[in-house]
């Protein structure tokens, strides 16, 4: 029983640098916006300026959208399935994937706050957060 479950974590930790070797390769070249100029940015700083706990079944629409949308890049899915996932805190299964962003010096610097939000959220953004996702939302002009 206890070599089934080494085995266990042991290909749970493969799966993981997997993921993260996955997203911070694919991220490299991800634009800010979608093509189409769809703002998921903005939607996922606006929803988090509303957050506590949970996402409400309204956001977690919106974020059902930007993850359904063919033109959502890879940084904005792995940031809106954290937003989805959360439940006061950052899923331990989102936390490598968040962490991969905020490593990546290619992400651009909307993705990096954002990240660094959802990494760090304990029940609802701080005021200094908050600060942060208003002046993010004021440079994306959304």
């Amino acid at each position: 029983m206890k070599t089934s479950r080494n085995a266990g974590a042991r290909l749970s930790a493969r799966v993981t640098v997997l993921c993260v070797l996955v997203s911070t390769v694919s991220l490299g070249n991800a634009p800010l916006l979608a093509p189409d100029g769809k703002p998921a940015i903005s939607s996922m700083a606006k929803i988090l300026l509303d957050f506590s706990h949970i996402p409400s079944v309204s956001q977690k629409a919106t974020l059902q959208g930007i993850l359904d949308e063919r033109t959502t890049t890879v940084a904005e899915q792995v940031l809106a399935q954290a937003l989805i996932n959360v439940e006061h805190i950052a899923s331990p299964d989102d936390k490598p994937r968040l962490e991969a962003l905020l490593t990546d010096q290619s992400a651009p610097p909307a993705v990096k706050t954002l990240a660094a939000i959802l990494n760090n959220l304990t029940h609802a953004p701080t005021e200094v957060d908050k600060k942060n996702l208003r002046r993010l939302l004021q440079q994306v002009g959304k």
